[in-house]
């Protein structure tokens, strides 16, 4: 079924076009995913395994103005034909309209590894195994309260009556693992996604986790005040997913709430800070050829060397203004959260980048921290937390460490950072070599994250 997408897709479109849609568009996606994860809750451990595939059809029709949607699992004739009608009977005035994107030469990225695919169920535990033993081998006094691992394999595809046809294919393999220390406040938790297998370091995942819970069991409190600090690619992450990303929206730009209107060519961020919008990036969780409406994806500079340089578009937003589109349409609304690939058939497009990226320094983490000297490392945060459009942040951080001469010394106990992520941008001075690709909670896109050195950023507790 996974491989008839565009026959269903084509099925779906003369249907509507029979309905009287002047225009329509089809979009199709299909995953199917196997998870193994481990629990203890009252003190009883228990592994459990989830298999789940899905598949659905949305639906954009427009008539006499007006645009409509409505999407189905049900794919058959009068299933697709009951949701034409309904996107047509919903519809609402769209007078900009100009017409679904035409064909364009989509590059077909298909990162796609077979030993994903062929990756079995025995092999998935025995995986979640080996990573929870590597974690706790020879480690007196931890405790595993969770872990998880994980595959997905996804393909979409998209046609309209403009003559577009398009579709890609992906895979994904995933893990995550908590580690406690004995008399630590919480746990320490981290997680890995990638697009290969090979590229999928378990042992890694498992070393970080452990030797950073082993400092929480004797956290301080941190006295509140300004301290310098490196932030770690998730914390990075949920700093930059909100209402950065919302300033790059030309439609907020163009209605006047983005704090960016007018702003083009101007310093928003420290000469060190560059921040693409890069489709094809390897480590990319939605690294695929075409956006979500089927128009070819292409690398864009956002941010260069601290100056603003463009803003991002669907077809849409793109005809409203008369420009082109840059291939920024995604079908995602919260709070759906994937651990794999944030998108579904069942939401309206909206606008959104591909994978956000700050564009890497070339220090190491241990560099990095050489040069901060005394100050905190700012681990993980609570995620999907609230951020005004104006930047201004409450961020949670319940593991932070207290770094001396460059070290890593002890945790902390919890502590908020505070601050507007547009000033905290400007205060960034150096970032690391290496990245990470995240899926912030409520947002849906990846974003590809350095460490970061940022000094004098308020901490309260």
């Amino acid at each position: 079924m996974f491989e008839d997408l565009l026959s269903y897709c084509h099925k779906a479109l003369s249907i509507c076009e029979a309905e009287g849609a002047i225009e329509a568009e089809v979009f199709a996606l299909a995953r199917s995913s196997t998870s193994f994860s481990f629990s203890t809750v009252g003190g009883e451990s228990s592994f459990e395994a989830s298999s789940t595939t899905r598949l659905g059809i949305a639906i954009r029709t427009f008539k006499e103005g007006k645009m409509g949607f409505s999407y189905t699992t049900d794919l058959s004739d009068e299933a697709l034909r009951e949701a034409a009608r309904s996107s047509l009977k919903a519809s609402m005035d769209l007078p900009s309209f100009k017409g679904f994107p035409s064909p364009g030469k989509a590059h077909k990225l298909s990162l796609f590894d077979r030993e994903v695919v062929e990756l079995s169920e025995e092999e998935c535990l025995e995986r979640l195994r080996y990573l929870m033993d590597h974690a706790a081998s020879g480690r007196k006094g931890l405790s595993i309260p969770s872990a998880w691992f994980g595959k997905s394999i996804v393909r979409f595809g998209v046609v309209n009556s403009s003559g577009l046809e398009a579709e890609d294919v992906g895979t994904f393999v995933g893990a995550s693992l908590a580690v406690r220390a004995e008399g630590a406040p919480a746990p320490i938790s981290s997680s890995r996604v990638r697009r290969k297998l090979s590229d999928l370091d378990l042992e890694g995942l498992a070393e970080e986790c452990a030797s950073l819970s082993l400092l929480m069991s004797e956290a301080e409190e941190v006295e509140p005040g300004n301290y310098d600090l490196v932030l770690s690619p998730a914390v990075v992450a949920e700093l930059v997913a909100y209402a950065f990303v919302g300033s790059l929206r030309a439609d907020n730009v163009r209605l006047g709430t983005s704090v960016l209107k007018d702003k083009l060519g101007e310093e928003i961020a420290s000469p060190v800070l560059s921040v693409w919008d890069d489709p094809f990036h390897e480590l990319g969780l939605c690294s695929f050829g075409i956006d979500d409406e089927g128009v070819p994806a292409r690398a864009k500079a956002l941010v260069e060397k601290g100056a603003l340089k463009s803003f991002i578009y669907d077809s849409i937003e793109a005809s409203v203004q008369g420009v082109e589109p840059t291939g920024n349409c995604v079908r995602w609304e919260p709070p759906l959260m994937d651990p794999f690939y944030p998108r579904d058939y069942r939401f309206r497009p909206s606008i959104y980048p591909m994978n956000l990226v700050l564009r890497p320094g070339q220090k190491t983490l241990e560099e990095l921290l050489s040069e901060l000297g005394d100050g905190i490392y700012a681990y993980r945060s609570l995620s999907g937390f609230g951020m005004r459009p104006s930047g201004e942040f409450s961020l949670y951080v319940p593991s932070g460490f207290l770094v001396e001469e460059g070290e890593v010394k002890r945790g902390l106990k919890g502590f908020s950072l505070r601050g507007n992520v547009f000033d905290l941008l400007k205060k960034v001075e150096d970032l690391s070599s290496v990245q990470e690709p995240l899926l912030p909670f409520m947002a849906g896109f990846c974003v590809i994250m350095p460490h970061v050195l940022v000094r004098s950023v308020e901490i309260s507790t």
